[in-house]
């Protein structure tokens, strides 16, 4: 139900280019973070059945990670106050997981 209120009022009140540019510049973090997930757990657990191989390991997955980077990067330098504002909003979700969490426990 929040995330349809919320969604709707993202609808409302931005352009499409701004509701496009914020959901790409939100979802690239997160792709480069399960990216360094197959490194993390190459290295932590290599004992671990591998169902896929990655193709290029470990070139491609860094080459990735760094060109995460740069888009994210580029649109710090290239519109700072929308990207922060994104950052910021994503970063709201650590505060909500956490009384979410401590309410699940109950």
């Amino acid at each position: 139900m929040a995330h349809t209120a919320l969604a709707l009022v993202f609808v409302w009140s931005r352009t499409f280019e701004q509701l496009t540019e914020a959901f790409i510049l939100g979802m690239w973090p997160f792709l480069a973070l399960a990216v360094a997930g197959v490194i993390v757990l190459r290295l932590t657990r290599p004992g671990l059945s591998r169902p896929y191989r990655t193709p290029g390991y470990p070139v491609v997955p860094i080459v990735f990670i760094a060109g995460t980077l740069w888009v994210v990067g580029s649109a710090l330098v290239a519109r700072p106050l929308t990207t922060l504002a994104g950052v910021a909003f994503t970063l709201l979700g650590i505060p909500v997981y956490q009384v979410w969490k401590k309410a699940v426990r109950r």
